[in-house]
């Protein structure tokens, strides 16, 4: 027996985009944004606010019982239809007990087997031949082939906030650990000298247009986080209707040179640093952090103009 699980979900595919976007116009967001010196931090408020409770109307959080079963990506409609047919063949074959009836599933069920083994081959051979270079992927794939459990485990803790309090108090123990060596070995280190004085000085950022947070739109979204008030789907397909108001906050924030105390925190997740080691220590783990999209926007325009000055002046 499967087991079963209650999960909270949004309906994102039933959005109707042109709506969405003319709620998000209509709301009190752009009169905000028009202002002509904003707080940055109210800026960001006001947006993850209105863009959540706009998002509760058209797609609001709706709960339902699942069936846990393993996933099949290479599984089609094209099966799903052949195993309906089967079975209703199946059923006939029992009603009536003909030989010609029960010849008939069995024709249909060497249809379904054949299929399936047809859909699998193809799909694991094309993901294979287009991810050579992912060896992640193709160890993740070797596993589920072969039926591998790859949980990672993580240090013996009587409850799950036990265990992030722990991981916090390490990496926290571990950053002021490293400041302390770099302050003690400051008076130790000799400044080079610098025979050449560089000519140039970037002292100024320049305003990023719609069309430059258009092109790293996309692929941002492409990796959404749990702080965004918009998952990426919504993101992507409503870009064109937020792209004044993303666009407004990063020029608001390269103009002051600042950075919004609400996007400074980010989805933190330890990793192990190698699949042999002990999961048992908190040395060896990693942490990962996960930006929000206008968080990593921000920093993608900073490091794109500051690229292009030092190619152009190299």
């Amino acid at each position: 027996m499967f087991n079963k699980k209650l999960i909270t979900f949004r309906k994102l595919r039933s959005v109707n985009f042109s709506n969405f976007g003319s709620d998000v116009l209509n709301a009190s967001l752009p009169s905000f944004f028009a202002a002509p010196l904003p707080c940055l931090d109210d800026l960001i408020i006001q947006y993850n606010d209105i863009l959540s409770s706009i998002l509760d109307i058209h797609a609001p959080v709706r709960t339902k019982t699942v069936t846990l079963r393993p996933a099949a990506a290479w599984y089609s409609e094209e099966i799903n239809s052949l195993k309906k047919h089967r079975k209703r063949l199946e059923r006939r074959w029992r009603r009536t007990q003909l030989p010609a009836d029960r010849q008939l599933f069995i024709d249909q069920c060497r249809a379904v087997n054949d299929l399936l083994c047809s859909s699998k081959k193809s799909y694991y051979t094309s993901l294979i031949n287009d991810n050579q270079s992912d060896y992640k992927l193709l160890f993740k794939t070797i596993d589920n082939l072969l039926h591998r459990k790859c949980n990672t485990p993580y240090p013996p803790c009587n409850s799950p906030s036990e265990l992030g309090n722990k991981f916090v108090e390490f990496f926290s123990d571990k950053t002021t650990k490293i400041r302390v060596d770099i302050d003690a070995a400051a008076p130790f280190l000799s400044a080079p000298e610098v025979k050449r004085v560089c000519p140039y000085t970037f002292d100024e950022f320049n305003m990023v247009t719609v069309d430059d947070v258009r092109e790293c739109g996309v692929k941002l979204s492409s990796k959404p986080c749990e702080l965004d008030p918009l998952p990426g789907y919504i993101t992507r397909n409503a870009l064109d209707t937020l792209l004044p108001f993303i666009s407004k906050i990063i020029n608001t924030s390269l103009q002051s040179g600042q950075m919004p105390s609400h996007l400074k925190v980010a989805k933190l997740r330890p990793l192990l640093k190698k699949p042999s080691l002990d999961h048992t220590q908190f040395s060896n783990y990693r942490p990962v952090s996960n930006l929000s999209f206008i968080s990593k926007a921000i920093e993608k325009s900073v490091a794109n103009q500051l690229i292009s000055y030092i190619i152009k002046k190299s």
